[in-house]
């Protein structure tokens, strides 16, 4: 009597599989919902009247100047090719406020979304996330003419909607990648990058148009409403459950697939902590910088070090840890608390050193970020798609820690918050010899007032009255 002969099973014909359309909509959706998220950081700067704002608290001296181009009597910060006053008159603490609103909402968002993506699926909760937010992202404008606290709850709203999105992906994922093809699936979150980069740089080049600020969030609110639809006849929370898939691919995910050991609370976690940490980080850092005991440098040093080294030390641990689910999951969450310094640390230096381009070197520093992460999925299959096992994946966890552990070594010895030389070019310096150069960064002049000559920089800015 011969014995049975199990054949591997076979994938449906054809290079475009559904799971793929699947990878590319979660794709779009994450990148919109950080497009949706990021935009009122460069709009806020148009809607916000810097003029009205300085006259009512008698802020640091930014040069006035007339904008011939201008309408009689409008007044535009001096810089650049000038730009226009906005309507509203925020002071820092309620801008500050206003931009914090979506992650006290993202934060409480993410326990409930990720219930919610385990107990209905994921095509809901996405649904939902993106609807709502892309509702009140068209909204914001209305909401903001309201009043602050209009918008101000229109921003905690956007972020409860938003909680359970990264939840409803990762469970997904669970459900429609073969074991094999995680890796792969992990492109998704190359989303995030994506979303961030057009958005400012949309959202930049709409402001300057004829609609101003609030197109940018019509528009991008728009293409999220426009997202809903192909997403609401093409999901489908699982390949059994897909109207269209090809019943050889359904058979085919359906053997290769495992169930998997978490689930969207567990995925939801370092998202849970890493909002968390953004408030926190946000405070840290500005009360480093306004106490004047550490240098602007060490400030960033430290920042970025903690960003950087913990959860490279946190991967360590879960190599070392094995099966130990606990400390696994609050290694997680140890990691997306500190992760979130990269808003306060990177992006705060990079202002630092040259305010006058600083879209430039955000839009360098996140294309190499971007390479990465394009190599990354790649990488992480050549050591675990032939031998998906423990030992495998520790192999990844070690490489990652030593590749975070050597780039902030190389961060820290060659780190700078000094203005460079080429933030304002040689014209504008001769012309402003006894100004101010460059334009005015309030995130770093915190307390500047004017002195005598003879207490000048040797830069020829104002000194920093530091208590």
């Amino acid at each position: 009597m011969s014995a049975a002969v199990t054949t591997a099973p076979q994938d449906s014909a054809g290079f475009w599989k559904t799971r793929y359309t699947m990878l590319l909509l979660n794709t779009l959706g994450l990148a919109i919902s950080y497009a949706t998220r990021v935009n009122i950081s460069v709009a806020i700067v148009d809607m916000v009247n810097g003029t009205a704002l300085r006259e009512r608290e008698a802020a640091e001296g930014t040069q006035l100047v007339r904008d011939p181009d201008s309408c009689p009597g409008e007044l535009v910060l001096e810089g650049p090719g000038g730009r226009k006053e906005g309507e509203f008159v925020w002071d820092m603490y309620m801008q500050g406020e206003i931009l914090a609103g979506f992650y006290y909402g993202y934060t409480v968002g993410h326990i409930p979304g990720g219930v919610l993506a385990d107990r209905f699926g994921g095509k809901v909760v996405l649904l939902f996330g993106i609807l709502v937010s892309s509702i009140l992202t068209v909204l914001t404008p209305l909401s903001a003419w309201a009043g602050y606290y209009v918008l101000f709850t229109n921003r905690v709203l956007q972020g409860l909607a938003q909680g359970g999105i990264i939840p409803a992906i990762q469970t997904t994922v669970c459900t429609w990648a073969p074991d094999h093809e995680r890796s792969l699936f992990s492109i998704i979150f190359l989303g995030i990058c994506v979303g961030t980069l057009v958005s400012m740089a949309v959202t930049g080049i709409l402001c300057e148009t004829i609609g101003g600020w609030p197109l940018s969030f019509y528009f991008f609110g728009g293409v999220g409403l426009l997202w809903c639809v192909p997403w609401f006849f093409q999901a489908a929370d699982s390949p059994s459950q897909h109207p269209s898939i090809d019943p050889a691919e359904r058979n085919y995910i359906k053997a290769t697939i495992q169930s998997a050991a978490k689930n969207g609370i567990i995925s939801a976690i370092p998202h849970i902590t890493g909002g968390a940490g953004n408030l926190i980080f946000v405070w840290f850092t500005g009360f480093l910088l306004r106490k004047g005991r550490v240098s602007k440098t060490c400030t960033f040093r430290i920042i970025n070090g903690l960003g950087t080294l913990v959860p490279a030390a946190a991967l360590v641990v879960v190599a070392l840890m094995g099966c130990d689910s606990t400390v696994i999951i609050v290694m997680l969450a140890l990691s997306g608390f500190f992760i979130a310094t990269d808003c306060t640390g990177s992006y705060l230096n990079m202002q630092a050193i040259a305010p006058n381009y600083a879209g430039t070197i955000v839009g360098i520093v996140n294309m190499f970020a971007n390479l990465t992460g394009i190599a990354i999925p790649y990488i992480v299959g050549a050591f675990t798609n032939t031998n998906p096992t423990r030992s495998a994946w520790n192999a990844v966890f070690y490489l990652s820690s030593a590749v975070a552990a050597v780039s902030y070594l190389i961060y820290a010895v060659f780190t700078t918050a000094d203005e460079q030389p080429w933030n304002v070019p040689p014209s504008e310096r001769a012309q402003k010899a006894t100004a101010n150069e460059g334009i005015e960064n309030t995130a770093f002049d915190k307390g500047v007032t004017p002195m005598a000559d003879g207490d000048r920089t040797q830069k020829g800015r104002w000194k920093a009255n530091v208590p």
